[in-house]
């Protein structure tokens, strides 16, 4: 089984699948095709991934909880890291993460997104190194399994965006199982609806929705966005016949029946992430507004804290408007012409310094070291699209820039 070895840059198609007994893809570190890893290497990744994920949940659940452990050496163990949970929240550690996520995640996303290229002899190729490390970093779990290893596009698109709400869907599961033996436990299943156990699984996997969410809908959205870009190549230079390919995967053609299928599902996706998410974010916070402002915490509005703590009450909504400037930054970009590379980065730009002078004005968070750390972040993405914008300049004429 052979796959052919396509990248925008560098990658050349394998000409014969002579010979090649396992599936390739093409390295940017090595700048060249790579032979893909066994197949029970991602097995293994993923049940490390679930049990480090478990393993961190009855952490969290240990540290909230008021159990005290029978062995004195146990005891203090349990009570430092209450302290240190403590005195991280009271630091608004959550808060200062959020700002270096969102960052990382905007500038992990320049190298692919705006196809952002470095002459060798602008700054003697550091600037391209710098990218290549971001794409790198952007993709961790291409340190052991590269994405283009897991199959066909729209496999890698299936999975990517089923998988997430998969685990959520099987964690409200366990829950409301979890409560329906509780509650039989108690005698008092009898008389109980369904409904009522459903509602509060709903309600204690939320933080976990909203931190996955968080965490994955820019490289998420962008995969599913991809699904429907191509590039159009001269296939016959007598007729000026072309034919389009899809620019994530040059392997596959556009406008055939697999194309559409991606494209389908693609479009069926979409509601769960670039454009769900956004929405789910905005209807949660528009339904505990009054008691987000009053102060107020109900369950409901304790599951949402995520969305609402590290902000102003008069603020509460900012981060909203913060994941619709991520989306735009990584993702619907992507809907410019890639003819039209410098319209994505003036694009980037002009909404860098749009929510620079929204945050500057507004000041959104409730720390002051916090607005701070988020006005220098957007400074940071101010200069780096203004860069990117230069560097797509100086490809069109790169006279000007040697000069």
């Amino acid at each position: 089984r052979c796959k052919v070895c396509s990248c925008r840059r560098g990658g050349e198609r394998s000409g014969s699948c002579e010979g090649l007994a396992v599936v390739q893809y093409f390295s940017v570190a090595s700048r060249g095709c790579v032979d893909c890893p066994p197949p029970w290497r991602p097995a293994s990744l993923a049940a490390a991934a679930v049990i480090a994920l478990g393993l961190l949940c009855a952490a969290i659940a240990l540290l909230r909880s008021s159990w005290e452990p029978r062995h004195k050496a146990a005891r203090r163990v349990l009570r430092a890291g209450r302290s240190l949970a403590a005195l991280l929240k009271r630091a608004g550690t959550g808060a200062k993460l959020k700002i270096f996520v969102a960052l990382y995640q905007c500038l992990a996303a320049i190298p692919s997104v705006y196809a952002l290229s470095v002459p060798e002899t602008l700054v003697g190729g550091f600037i391209d190194s710098v990218m290549s490390a971001l794409t790198a970093a952007a993709r961790v779990m291409d340190l052991a399994v590269p994405s283009a290893c897991y199959g066909s596009k729209l496999d890698q698109l299936i999975g990517a965006a089923v998988a997430p709400w998969g685990v959520i869907g099987l964690a409200a599961v366990a829950w409301t199982i979890r409560n329906a033996a509780v509650a039989h436990a108690k005698g008092q299943l009898r008389g109980t609806g369904a409904s009522v156990f459903l509602v509060s699984a709903l309600r204690r996997v939320l933080p976990l929705v909203l931190y996955a969410t968080f965490l994955l809908l820019p490289a998420v959205s962008a995969l599913i966005f991809s699904s429907f870009l191509c590039d159009a190549f001269v296939y016959d230079d007598a007729t000026g016949e072309t034919r389009s390919f899809l620019q994530a995967d040059y392997s596959l053609e556009c406008s055939t029946p697999a194309h559409q299928r991606l494209k389908n599902w693609a479009f069926g996706l979409s509601p769960l992430w670039p454009v769900g998410v956004p929405v789910l974010y905005l209807v949660l916070l528009l339904a505990h507004q009054r008691a987000i402002r009053a102060g107020r915490t109900t369950k409901w509005v304790a599951s949402t804290r995520f969305l609402w703590a590290d902000y102003r009450p008069e603020a509460s909504l900012w981060e909203v408007l913060e994941v619709l400037r991520k989306l735009t930054l990584t993702c619907f970009v992507l809907l410019i012409d890639e003819r039209l590379e410098e319209a994505r980065a003036l694009v980037a730009l002009l909404v860098s310094i749009l929510f620079l002078s929204l945050q500057m004005a507004t000041q959104p968070f409730r720390r002051s070291e916090d607005n701070w750390l988020a006005t220098m972040a957007y400074l940071a993405l101010v200069v780096v699209y203004l860069t990117v914008l230069l560097l797509k300049m100086c490809e069109q004429d790169a006279e000007v820039c040697e000069d």
